[in-house]
């Protein structure tokens, strides 16, 4: 099979020849979609993450005194229900490369 190459410049390069098998195929459109869809989720930078409540910066002592008080019990501020607290499920970065 002939294949006429161009360079920067668009010029013609010499002609050179290339093996049938590779180049005389019929178009496959399911698998141009399947090399598409991994060449956009290899470019993913992925690197969206959250804290949980062990990973944010708090005290571990107890806001208050568990009985007595009159207020609702509480062990750490960095609970989940606490204003500045960790996420019960935070966001982690995902894996999404494929093979093309």
């Amino acid at each position: 099979m002939q294949l006429e190459l161009l360079n920067e410049q668009v010029r013609p390069l010499p002609r050179s020849t290339r093996r049938t098998p590779v180049f005389a195929r019929d178009y496959n459109e399911a698998l141009i979609h399947q090399l598409v869809v991994a060449f956009q989720a290899n470019a993913r930078q992925g690197t969206r993450s959250q804290k949980n409540r062990e990973e944010v910066k708090h005290s571990t002592k107890k806001p208050w005194a568990q009985k007595g008080t009159g207020r609702a019990r509480s062990g750490m501020t960095s609970s989940p229900i606490w204003r500045g607290g960790g996420r019960a499920f935070p966001n982690r970065p995902d894996e999404t490369s494929r093979k093309s």
